[in-house]
């Protein structure tokens, strides 16, 4: 029984993690509007067919968020709106079996668009993108 609590509090927290930007708030991110991305773009001297390629992987990753972030919203209402006093094994079960699955297509979509991003690299690039990669993890190894 602590174990499903614990499974549905960590799932209420992510939940609010995944909704805390809102999704109608946010302009579609583009090399065009974002400093990173731009800069990312440059230092791995993409093509304007790579760019265009980024943008619609872009596209594609937010709309799937969008989905996500709906599917954690209504979660998130579940489990602040269950009738405490008549909480069951049950519905714990429920709501921790609908939080993994919100926990697992928010990991499946991050994944996969970074791995359709590595797929679209050259080989030149993906060698300064892993070393960009392998740059940063040390930055924040660093920092622990």
């Amino acid at each position: 029984m602590k174990r499903h609590l614990l499974k549905a509090t960590l799932g209420l927290l992510l939940c609010g993690a995944l909704s805390a930007v809102p999704a109608y708030a946010q302009e579609p991110v583009s090399i065009d509007n974002s400093p990173k991305l731009a800069e990312l773009a440059q230092k791995l001297s993409f093509t304007e067919p790579q760019k265009k390629q980024l943008d619609g992987l872009l596209q594609k990753y937010q709309q799937k968020h969008k989905q996500i972030q709906a599917q954690a919203l209504k979660l998130q209402l579940a489990m602040r709106t269950v009738e405490i006093s008549q909480l069951d094994v049950e519905t714990i079960n429920k709501l921790s079996t609908l939080s993994g699955e919100v926990v697992k297509a928010h990991t499946h979509s991050w994944l996969d668009t970074q791995r359709e991003f590595y797929r679209m690299l050259n080989a030149r690039q993906k060698n300064e993108y892993d070393r960009l990669r392998n740059a940063r993890k040390q930055e924040a190894a660093k920092t622990k």
